[in-house]
């Protein structure tokens, strides 16, 4: 009986089409959905097969874990998304996307500088497009649609570099993930970029409420991220909308660092 070939368990679900990226392969076997003959594989560098069954198993029902983030601030905020239209800004894998199709938007255009991230799945999806461009640089008409609703998720960047280019959609409210460490001063989050402490978040948020305020936006409301982020870093959802003036009161602010 001829030997078969051996290879890593990362690069055959790469291979075989089953992640879009050896990162997205790796992060799908250490979470433990990733089953070889049957049996769980925890390990990327596993030699297996070339011929093995593989399977991906998801213990949740979206494209990645932080369709768990939108999906509670959804809930909270009481937003419905049934029929909107959306525009996902730094869409990624596409959670965020995923858990506004499933609870209803008709159409959704995500857009991101590596669209090539968007979970093969969902990009499937008729009534998903795709726009592959730095968000600093967004047109109204590169758009197809009026977008009812706006999601956005970034890193590595403050929200308020953005919010400028998303005032030609005056209609839109925007659900914003904010990120704590990406808002703060230059040099004031500690190793691993992390913020820990809660007077600390406090200071960020009440300064990036007022950035935003003096960007001609209001905070409408805000929620809790339904997880924290991939070092631990408590994340927070602010409700916005352009041209508005009823900003809710920092005090509300505060009691967001509370929890």
């Amino acid at each position: 009986m001829k030997k078969q070939k051996k290879i890593r368990l990362d690069q055959a679900m790469l291979i075989r089409h089953l992640a879009l990226n050896l990162k997205e392969a790796q992060a799908l076997i250490m979470a433990g959905e990733v089953r070889v003959e049957g049996q769980m594989a925890d390990k990327p560098d596993r030699q297996i097969n070339a011929g093995d069954a593989i399977q991906i198993e998801k213990n949740h029902p979206y494209v990645s874990r932080g369709a768990f983030k939108i999906e509670k601030a959804i809930q909270e905020l009481a937003i419905d998304v049934r029929g909107l239209k959306v525009l996902d800004v730094g869409i990624s894998t596409g959670g965020f996307s995923d858990c506004l199709f499933q609870l209803g938007a008709a159409e959704i255009c995500g857009l991101d500088v590596n669209i090539s991230q968007v979970d093969y799945g969902l990009r499937q999806n008729p009534r998903l497009c795709l726009l592959k461009k730095n968000a600093r640089f967004l047109m109204k008409e590169d758009v197809p649609f009026e977008p009812d609703l706006i999601i956005m998720d970034l890193s590595f960047i403050s929200i308020t570099k953005i919010l400028p280019v998303l005032a030609v959609f005056s209609k839109a409210r925007i659900l914003s993930l904010i990120k704590p460490q990406f808002e703060a001063s230059r040099g004031s989050v500690g190793k691993g970029g992390v913020v820990r402490d809660r007077e600390q978040r406090l200071r960020i948020l009440l300064r990036l409420k007022h950035q935003i305020e003096n960007l001609d936006f209001a905070v409408l409301a805000w929620a809790l991220s339904g997880i924290k982020g991939r070092k631990g870093n408590q994340e927070y959802f602010f409700l916005l909308q352009s041209g508005k003036k009823n900003s809710i009161d920092d005090k509300m602010i505060s009691n967001a660092c509370e929890i």
